[in-house]
């Protein structure tokens, strides 16, 4: 059902995505896969669990897609997300930013906020899936993680935003850098897994 001609449920295989694994969620509830709401066939969850999938990118291969950043390719994840809200399943469904999907930064998540936080899937936050290239350098990651992180406070965010992965040693911050997130998601209530 693509939301465009030319335009398909394509997924992206993300050498970089498969690196950053959120171990031990299905713990908290979440079943986190390393699939896409593109690609991932519309199923209800284990009892007692969420199910988390990457946006999706209609990219075919493994670089940087620059069809992501189109009007199609937000009609084609709307699309894909309407098939969960169509069959009741809008609640059991995080979906997840990555760097070279369609939901990749804040403007494209204010989007799908916007698109769907009252009544369909909410985000999981996930900074260290949304950097790649001079982003991850030491010089840059503590500023690209204070501004996704005070992303947050934006009132469409504020509502889907459903939890914060912030791990230690997951992504190129120290300690210090991951406890000053984890203390700013705290006073803008917003739940943390790490």
């Amino acid at each position: 059902m693509p939301a465009r001609e030319g335009v398909t449920f394509a997924d992206v295989t993300d050498p970089l995505i498969r690196q950053l694994p959120l171990p031990g969620f299905v713990a908290r509830g979440l079943d986190v896969r390393d699939e896409s709401v593109l690609a991932a066939p519309v199923a209800a969850p284990k009892a007692g669990t969420r199910i988390v999938l990457w946006s999706g990118s209609l990219g075919d291969d493994d670089g940087p897609a620059p069809r992501n950043w189109t009007a199609a390719a937000c009609e084609t994840l709307d699309a894909a997300t309407a098939r969960w809200v169509d069959a009741g399943l809008a609640g059991e469904l995080l979906v997840r930013p990555h760097a070279r999907h369609i939901v990749s930064d804040i403007p494209s998540a204010v989007r799908f906020a916007r698109r769907w936080g009252q009544t369909g899937p909410h985000l999981l936050w996930d900074p260290a899936a949304m950097l790649e290239g001079p982003m991850v350098a030491p010089t840059h990651a503590c500023t690209h993680l204070e501004r996704l992180i005070d992303a947050l406070e934006h009132p469409d965010l504020a509502r889907a935003i459903e939890a914060v992965a912030l791990l230690d040693g997951r992504g190129p911050w120290d300690s210090e850098m991951i406890a000053a997130a984890k203390d700013r998601c705290a006073a803008l209530g917003v739940r943390v897994l790490d």
